[in-house]
């Protein structure tokens, strides 16, 4: 559920999943699903001028296993601005989380997580081009980094009018995980039309 209020250049949000949604997780890593009862929910505002849009959001998450001992927890702040200066628009993402895992014998396990972003669009009638930058990094309880990824990309759009789009990307990211020794890159396309009514 998700209420949106707006008054002059503010809006205000609230959100809540379904009190008491059952899913499935294995909180052990052992393969073994936990049946699981959660709940997240979320407040978040922002201020718009002509120019400027300034955001922020906050969202909690709990979810118990209906089984055994098996809890996952965590916050997460989340900031957010953009600007428009004539054709090109700039925006910039920052989140933070705490995340705690504890297994189905109680064992905690704690994990943080941290991105950002940047991406900037310049508009010419009917085409619009788009370049974007993402770092997502997940360090344990100690601080260590266990798990990286940064991503680049360039898209474009031709409006065809009516609600019709030709769009266009390609993506390309790195993966590092220092404990398995992985360091892995992927490149990824896509083309196609969008439609909006």
């Amino acid at each position: 559920v998700l209420y949106e209020y707006t008054t002059g250049n503010v809006g205000l949000f609230v959100s809540v999943t379904n009190p008491g949604y059952e899913g499935a997780f294995d909180f052990g890593s052992d393969g073994s699903v936990d049946v699981t009862d959660g709940v997240a929910w979320a407040i978040g505002a922002n201020y718009s001028t002509d120019a400027y849009k300034f955001g922020i959001g906050y969202e909690d998450l709990d979810v118990d296993s209906t089984l055994g001992a098996g809890n996952l927890s965590g916050d997460h702040l989340f900031l957010g601005a953009d600007a428009t200066f004539g054709a090109f628009t700039g925006k910039i993402r920052w989140g933070q989380a705490d995340l705690t895992l504890t297994d189905d014998g109680g064992l905690e396990d704690d994990l943080d997580f941290e991105q950002w972003s940047l991406s900037g669009t310049y508009a010419m009638d009917a085409i619009s081009v788009t370049g974007f930058y993402m770092d997502k990094q997940f360090d344990d309880g100690l601080g260590a980094n266990v798990l990286s990824r940064e991503s680049i990309g360039l898209g474009a759009s031709y409006d065809l009018g009516g609600g019709a789009k030709i769009i266009g990307g390609i993506v390309d990211s790195e993966l590092q995980d220092p404990a398995d020794g992985i360091d892995a890159s992927d490149t990824a396309f896509d083309f196609g039309v969008s439609f909006s009514f």
